[in-house]
């Protein structure tokens, strides 16, 4: 069953709406919405590539609402949670509680934790934010298996700054009907082919679901690291990162946007 976890904050900027499928750690939304970044790094993050992609999008920030679709309930809820100051101080202060645990019991106590403050705590000590434990760092001694620190950690909490109007779907993006939305810009950011760490897939490839997307009168931009059938543009954008690229746990490095337009408003 699909659930929502609708967030009431200020509106700000324009009237433009956006949809993220597939949302992740919503790098895009966040940047879109003028919020700050998601506190943890995660392996497949769009962080790096967010100008290229909110251009492909012909989206300017900032925008005043988005819709935040993710399939992993964990996610979803954490999500939903650092969008909301009251909840998001409530996680920055159960990370500050949890600093007097060792960090491996910390770690092992949140991963089968089922809390938003459980999952964030998971994904900061874990490899590229997915793996397993990350572990003493062999050419930092200060890293105890969390990047950040747990005490860093709770700072970027406190200072997290929220924008716009956001709602957080949990669901999978394939059983949603795109007619149920009014035209918007749309970004789709799937498990890419042949890539290791993910483990839920869509229900039909990607190109489909931008089809469909399409089809209804949304403007839709996929990441993938190859273009995607179908698509009215495609745009190679492996070169416009901004950032440390983190290449462990993949097997491709190209980056690609594939643009489809809509050839009417339905």
């Amino acid at each position: 069953m699909n659930r929502a976890y609708p967030v009431f904050t200020q509106r700000s900027g324009d009237v433009a709406h956006l949809i993220e499928l597939c949302a992740g750690t919503a790098a895009v939304s966040l940047a879109a919405l003028g919020c700050s970044r998601f506190p943890v790094s995660r392996i497949g993050s769009k962080s790096g590539w967010v100008t290229p992609i909110l251009d492909a999008l012909a989206v300017r920030a900032p925008v005043s609402t988005a819709t935040l679709v993710e399939a992993d309930p964990r996610l979803a809820a954490l999500l939903g949670a650092l969008l909301s100051d009251a909840a998001r101080g409530g996680i920055a202060d159960a990370v500050e509680a949890s600093l007097s645990e060792p960090p491996r019991v910390c770690w092992e106590r949140a991963r089968a934790g089922s809390t938003p403050t459980d999952t964030l705590i998971w994904m900061t000590g874990a490899r590229g934010g997915i793996g397993g434990y990350k572990g003493a760092h062999k050419l930092r001694p200060s890293v105890d298996g969390f990047i950040p620190t747990r005490a860093s950690l709770v700072r970027r909490l406190r200072a997290f700054k929220v924008g716009g109007l956001a709602n957080v779907l949990c669901a999978d993006a394939s059983t949603l009907d795109p007619r149920a939305f009014t035209p918007s810009a749309v970004y789709i950011d799937p498990p890419y082919a042949g890539r290791q760490g993910y483990r839920a897939a869509l229900a039909e490839p990607a190109e489909v679901l931008a089809a469909r997307w399409c089809a209804a009168g949304h403007r839709v931009v996929v990441s993938e690291a190859r273009p995607l059938a179908g698509a009215t543009d495609a745009r190679e954008i492996t070169a416009l990162r901004r950032g440390q690229s983190r290449r462990s746990l993949t097997t491709d490095h190209a980056e690609w946007l594939s643009i489809y337009t809509p050839t009417r408003a339905n």
